[in-house]
């Protein structure tokens, strides 16, 4: 029933149809798709002009439902950046990093949003745990040589990231827009 209810969700969504998208999603409260279900439903009424009321849901969700309470917590955290509720939003993602301190996302998300408030180096400092925590992790790696190379000089540093995050995943499309970027700004345009 709760997978059902999801991929009704999605066919309503998908027409643009979002107050009957919304019903749908708002019913699954258990199973795999619930935290996607639920996320999109808070998404929904964010875009529907009520962000309020989309982290209240999101609230009551995880209150009847505990064990979606963490997984829940990013979502929240991205409605609030969508307000500029930064500050808040930097807070849920320490909370959500304490209960789920390996959780690669977890991380590069918080260093992208302290990188979207402007504190370049806490980012880059966020990055650089991140790399050192999951060295192997093209998508870390990449993370902290795209952002050298577009918001800092560390162009030679940046080369060095991202080509090395480019032998572990090639076929990246992000990845190869980061060399491309590193090499535009290191002046080898051709």
């Amino acid at each position: 029933r709760m997978d059902a209810l999801y991929y009704l969700g999605r066919i309503e969504d998908r027409r643009g149809n979002y107050e009957e998208a919304l019903e749908y999603y708002a019913q699954v409260t258990g199973g795999s798709n619930a935290v996607a279900s639920q996320s999109r439903a808070a998404g929904i009424i964010a875009e529907l002009g009520a962000p309020q009321k989309a982290l209240e849901h999101l609230d009551r969700f995880a209150e009847i439902n505990p064990n979606y309470a963490v997984d829940i917590l990013r979502t929240k955290a991205q409605i609030l950046v969508s307000i500029d509720r930064h500050d808040e939003a930097l807070e849920i993602f320490d909370q959500a990093i304490a209960y789920r301190p390996n959780n690669e996302g977890l991380q590069l998300s918080r260093a992208e949003l302290t990188l979207r408030m402007g504190r370049v180096d806490d980012a880059i400092d966020q990055y650089r745990k991140t790399v050192k925590r999951w060295p192997e992790s093209a998508m870390s790696i990449n993370a902290l040589g795209y952002t050298l190379a577009d918001r800092t000089d560390r162009y030679d540093e940046a080369a060095r990231l991202i080509k090395k995050a480019l032998k572990m995943a090639p076929n990246s499309a992000a990845i190869i827009d980061s060399w491309g970027w590193v090499l535009h700004k290191q002046g080898k345009n051709e």
